[in-house]
């Protein structure tokens, strides 16, 4: 029985294999979570909880689904640029569009139809309880025959 929440790998098998000789497993982790917000994982005796920091990005722009046993978190900020005069001329433009996609593999005692989320000042909170039999039931004594 699995009972710790997981990062989802990503099958690495789009990369070529010349490519593996020159770069190892960490160049591409690096590469691939640049641009990822940083998260925090926490167990209580109840619940897991993820809270995934993502300033900039309001309630209405995340999306948290369940498939099979993988949670995913999505975001997507595509503000619209505002109209501007015709005498206006824009030289340097930083905002713009951010989206990131996480995935986390779900342990077996978490009830993934009382999932619960919300978000606080960027911040999005995930909280993940766990089976009541897989609360009562942590430690099982196994009698020796």
């Amino acid at each position: 029985m699995n009972n710790k929440l997981t990062k989802f790998e990503n099958n690495r098998g789009y990369y070529p294999s010349i490519l593996n000789r020159f770069f190892n497993d960490d160049f591409l982790n690096f590469i691939d979570e640049k641009n990822l917000p940083a998260i925090n994982i926490k167990e209580k005796k109840k619940y897991f909880q993820i809270e995934v920091s993502a300033p900039g990005f309001e309630k209405d722009d995340f999306n948290v689904w369940v498939d099979k046993d993988v949670l995913k978190i999505t975001a997507n900020d595509e503000k619209k640029t505002e109209d501007r005069d015709k005498n206006e001329q824009v030289l340097r433009q930083e905002f713009i569009p951010s989206s990131f996609a996480r995935s986390f593999i779900l342990p077996d005692n978490v009830d993934t139809s009382k999932i619960e989320t919300k978000e606080n000042h960027g911040i999005l909170i995930v909280k993940l309880p766990k089976d009541k039999t897989a609360v009562e039931n942590i430690i099982k004594h196994i009698n020796i025959q």
